[in-house]
């Protein structure tokens, strides 16, 4: 049996995937000049909660894909219940083949998904967001096996630039 790997973590009760929590998540957003006009894909966005907060802060437009449909689902019932269907859209595709233009996105976003990846299927979803980001966008990105802990008071020192 295959099943995605955030499937897998809820099975354990895991009921977030977010390497070192919403403080991380926040600390590596801020630090990448987000505004109105800024276009974000977030790959891997599962329910759409991370899409929600940036719309809801920055009033910015985000496009989300994943690969399983059910996340999609409830993310599309999020984003409703949230009312902001008018700013974000979410879509089923692969990390390994984004449906978008070249240099069509300001920040691409992937909180977990590349945790998960090894060698070339890294190198593969890497080279697919360099691709779509256009001259001068970033990459936001964080891995489980971050340390220290955002929980022991210590932050990273860097946030990666293209």
């Amino acid at each position: 049996m295959h099943e995605a790997g955030h499937a897998f973590l809820a099975r354990l009760g895991k009921t977030k995937l977010r390497p070192d929590g919403i403080d991380a998540t926040n600390w590596l957003v801020e630090k990448a000049g987000i505004g109105p006009d800024t276009k974000i894909l977030e790959v891997a966005c599962n329910m759409g909660t991370t899409m929600i907060m940036l719309a809801k802060k920055y009033g910015c437009s985000v496009t989300g894909l994943d690969l399983d449909e059910k996340a999609l689902t409830k993310a599309r019932e999020n984003i409703e219940k949230n009312g902001l269907a008018d700013r974000l859209q979410v879509l089923q595709a692969s990390a390994f083949e984004l449906p978008f233009e070249d240099a069509s996105f300001d920040i691409v976003i992937n909180e977990a998904m590349l945790t998960m990846l090894t060698g070339d299927s890294k190198d593969r979803a890497l080279a697919e967001y360099a691709r779509v980001l256009k001259p001068g966008g970033v990459l936001l990105t964080k891995s489980a096996a971050q340390a220290p802990s955002f929980r022991h008071g210590v932050k990273p020192r860097i946030a990666v630039r293209r």
